[in-house]
């Protein structure tokens, strides 16, 4: 039987995409059944569940359990496959040992949070308790980049100046998918009563990357496939984190964070630190008070609109790299303005 080749697609056939996925590397087939059930879970949650509870139901349900040990059960059958040492620069979609262990650290992240939303106690410092537990595993991250990385190319900032191209668009984009990380990991941090449900929300971004990487690499779909998809499930998730936090200030000093890390080179930890404090009970009530007459006091009324601010990102950051350098500064006043004009 044959697909629709062409801008999306490139398996010829059904046959042929069959023969590239099922294959006898996968012992049991564990990984695709694991895989394949993550997949129906992901499509229940993002549209019946939602579209019924208005959320996504992570209540800590036998159901739920099963699904999360199904989410973590993915990774860990990925580590049978063999993969290149170093990120291919040519490739870079092409799985490498360190993508893999930081999206097995990520999905256990996700699961951490899912545990702490369930489990811990609440009191004035849970916090400062849940910035450490959850902190914890980026001390694990940052090891395995030391190990097995290369330095100045990480899963997300690569900076290759040998592929020139690479320093325009696709720069732009992998910038969007930074700050996406940095709005994840702060609905990570702050405790609130859909603490489980922010720690399923990460799951979609870990698992769609990986599972397009590996049908671009075996020449199932094609690369803008792999950027509209993963850009999508990236919108849906976004989606999830305005509603579960809806102040404007919220945005506002996670944009601040990722402005202290991207440009100036903060220490993360350092940064969340800083964050947590903002948000906690003890200073929060200080911070509303100096925002109480600005437009951050507010809460967002269209999450549909701020879910879209990961291609918005992306385009203020193209424009801005691609045109401004040439350009007299009026022109770069002009595209600061009209980006700040979108996000109002």
């Amino acid at each position: 039987m044959v697909v629709s080749k062409g801008l999306l697609i490139a398996a010829p056939s059904w046959k042929h995409a069959k023969n590239k996925l099922f294959t006898k590397e996968d012992k049991f087939h564990l990984h695709k059944t694991f895989g394949i059930f993550c997949l129906l879970n992901f499509f229940l949650r993002y549209s019946v569940t939602y579209w019924t509870m208005g959320n996504l139901n992570v209540v800590g349900s036998v159901y739920d359990w099963v699904m999360m040990l199904a989410l973590i059960a993915v990774p860990v059958a990925a580590l049978q496959f063999h993969v290149p040492a170093k990120r291919m620069m040519k490739k870079p979609m092409v799985i490498w040992e360190e993508y893999r262990l930081h999206a097995l650290v990520f999905s256990l992240r996700g699961f951490s949070v899912y545990l702490f939303g369930l489990f811990a106690p609440d009191f004035a410092f849970k916090w400062l308790l849940q910035f450490c537990f959850i902190m914890s595993h980026h001390l694990v991250v940052d090891e395995i980049t030391r190990r097995h990385g290369d330095p100045g190319h990480t899963t997300v900032r690569v900076q290759n100046e040998h592929i020139r191209e690479e320093l325009t668009m696709t720069k732009a984009i992998k910038r969007g998918y930074s700050l996406y990380q940095f709005l994840a990991l702060a609905s990570h941090l702050l405790p609130s009563e859909y603490t489980s449900e922010a720690g399923f929300n990460a799951f979609i971004a870990v698992h769609s990357s990986a599972f397009l990487m590996t049908l671009y690499r075996k020449r199932v779909i094609r690369g803008r496939c792999h950027f509209l998809v993963y850009t999508l499930c990236l919108m849906l998730s976004v989606f999830h984190i305005i509603r579960i936090f809806p102040e404007r200030l919220f945005l506002a000093t996670v944009l601040l964070g990722f402005l202290l890390r991207v440009k100036f080179h903060f220490s993360k930890y350092a940064i969340w630190f800083g964050f947590c404090l903002m948000h906690s009970p003890q200073m929060k009530p200080f911070v509303q008070d100096m925002v109480v007459d600005s437009f951050l006091n507010e809460n967002f009324t269209s999450h549909l609109i701020w879910a879209s601010i990961l291609p918005l990102f992306s385009f203020y950051y193209y424009c801005y790299v691609h045109y401004a350098p040439s350009s007299p500064q009026m022109l770069k006043d002009m595209v600061k303005t009209r980006f700040m004009f979108f996000l109002k």
